[in-house]
């Protein structure tokens, strides 16, 4: 019912409600979690094998990629230009080094479900909730509480820091709070 008072939550449990008949969460990262992957699955009937074209599998871990180098960057969004050498490297990573740069990004943007072509070749996040969602989901993964620590002090950030505090193992979730509310301690 607590998430039920919120607008979006209620719109994104109704969405659950109609796809999947699932339980509902009751948490909000929960919430998020089945969002996300309902939203990874909602296209797969679309994922028709064509040479010039990625795997949704493919196209959901460039997304994750893509994410995590936005965080230290502290960007919402960015251009095509200032993307391709990451996205260069993402595509080298999982295996495809040989497709089109903008033909392998034009497909991340198209069926994807992250990131968006915005105006002026831009590149933006279609949801900030589930940029942040994913960026603590890979920066848990990773270990990289540095990455955490140097963030923290931006409130534009708070949503991802609080999510990843969210995921993060008891202890470590524990030493991170304490530097960061000392840290914010200090910042007055």
């Amino acid at each position: 019912r607590r998430l039920a008072a919120n607008p979006l939550a209620a719109t994104l449990m109704c969405a659950l409600n109609l796809d999947n008949r699932v339980r509902l969460p009751e948490q909000w990262i929960d919430l998020i979690d089945q969002v996300g992957a309902a939203l990874a699955e909602r296209d797969q009937w679309r994922d028709i094998p064509r040479p010039d074209t990625l795997a949704l599998a493919d196209i959901a871990e460039l997304e994750r990629d893509l994410v995590h180098w936005t965080v230290p960057n502290g960007q919402d969004s960015t251009t095509r230009e200032d993307l391709s050498p990451t996205f260069t490297k993402a595509l080298r990573r999982i295996g495809k080094p040989n497709l089109v740069t903008d033909l392998a990004l034009d497909d991340v943007l198209t069926r994807g479900t992250i990131l968006a072509a915005g105006i002026d070749n831009t590149i933006t996040f279609s949801s900030k909730t589930l940029r942040d969602h994913v960026a603590a989901v890979e920066i848990v993964a990773d270990n990289d509480y540095g990455l955490v620590e140097a963030i923290a002090a931006d409130p534009h950030w708070d949503h991802a820091v609080l999510a990843i505090i969210c995921r993060a193992e008891f202890r470590r979730m524990r030493r991170l709070l304490i530097r960061l509310l000392a840290r914010r301690g200090t910042q007055g």
